[in-house]
């Protein structure tokens, strides 16, 4: 069978395929009532979970506001994450939530600051398992605050939260445990950063270490920049990004989702192929055919991204060029 065809089990989660929605954020989608979610949201998951993606990944939710119940956290909002995981798996694709934790400046955050975000990470995850998710992604990426705390070359903190490693990833990992126990061993607990922590070392160093600490999958993508090429060959075929990626499924030994302009299912292809992807994150193309999945397992052509500079996902999604073509079949 053919690597992006293959079906793959982490613990409780069963992929069909190798195709992962990343958790893009869809800027100028709508709640409904008042709240952030919407129908807008429910029918833009589903529909990728039945194009056939094995895995839908859906956006970030900020985990502040999960203990009172408030920001997307509501009782509206939280139906609407029911509706987006049901829907999922009843597509046939595995659902999981990208839990964040704001865009602060770490240095200011005090002790009482920091053990907010921690018993909000733990409950968040705990809620999303209740919801009905296959698991949750946290987010240490693209320069919020988990990312923050986690780069070698930011985190000047002097306390339990900076210096090595360990103190690093402390905000998450002194965590894992009590998670682990509350959303029982099925359950999918998952990474999103960067290999540039501010070096490659750094953050293939950060990637074994999360793995060692138990976490079950990681998505590759970039954290505070993203990276040079390094030592990328230039035959390889995919974004330094997505080289990173490769690098770091080979170093962590668990589950790795390589991702960043990976536009064409020909692409998708050769990557798990000829290049090992264990599994292939697709974003903007994903949006422009919602049948990406099935068309790149299948062999077809795919209404790929046109990776305009001025991407109109981030304005007004109504206005995507990409959205003009429609494939048939």
């Amino acid at each position: 069978m053919p690597q992006l065809q293959a079906p793959l089990g982490i613990r409780g989660m069963r992929l069909r395929n190798r195709i992962v929605m990343l958790p893009m954020y869809p800027f100028s989608f709508h709640g409904d009532d008042g709240g952030f979610f919407g129908a807008m949201h429910r029918d833009h998951y589903i529909r990728r979970a039945e194009g056939g993606a094995g895995l839908v990944i859906a956006q970030a939710v900020n985990v502040l506001g999960v203990l009172d119940g408030t920001g997307t956290w509501s009782k509206g909002d939280r139906k609407f994450l029911a509706d987006i995981a049901a829907g999922c798996r009843r597509e046939g694709a595995a659902a999981m939530l990208q839990l964040a934790a704001g865009d602060f400046e770490i240095h200011d955050l005090d002790a009482a600051d920091i053990a907010r975000i921690q018993r909000s990470l733990e409950a968040a995850a705990a809620a999303a398992r209740d919801l009905g998710f296959d698991g949750v992604e946290f987010h240490f990426a693209h320069g919020y605050t988990l990312c923050k705390f986690l780069d070698a070359g930011y985190n000047t903190r002097t306390d339990a939260f900076g210096g090595d490693l360990e103190n690093r990833a402390r905000i998450l990992v002194d965590l894992l445990p009590r998670i682990r126990d509350r959303v029982g061993e099925q359950f999918v607990l998952a990474v999103r950063m960067g290999v540039d922590m501010p070096a490659a070392n750094d953050g293939e160093a950060a990637a074994a270490y999360l793995a060692r600490s138990g976490i079950d999958l990681l998505d590759i993508s970039f954290g505070l920049r993203k990276p040079a090429a390094r030592d990328m060959p230039e035959s390889f075929p995919g974004s330094p990004v997505v080289w990173s990626g490769v690098k770091i499924q080979r170093l962590a030994g668990v589950p790795t989702i390589v991702g960043n302009g990976v536009l064409t299912g020909e692409l998708a292809r050769t990557l798990a192929e000829d290049h090992g992807a264990e599994l292939i994150g697709i974003g903007r193309s994903m949006f422009t055919d919602p049948d990406f999945a099935l068309r790149a397992v299948g062999g077809s052509a795919v209404n790929a991204c046109r990776d305009c500079p001025d991407c109109r996902w981030f304005t007004d999604h109504t206005r995507c060029p990409g959205l003009a073509t429609r494939l048939s079949g």
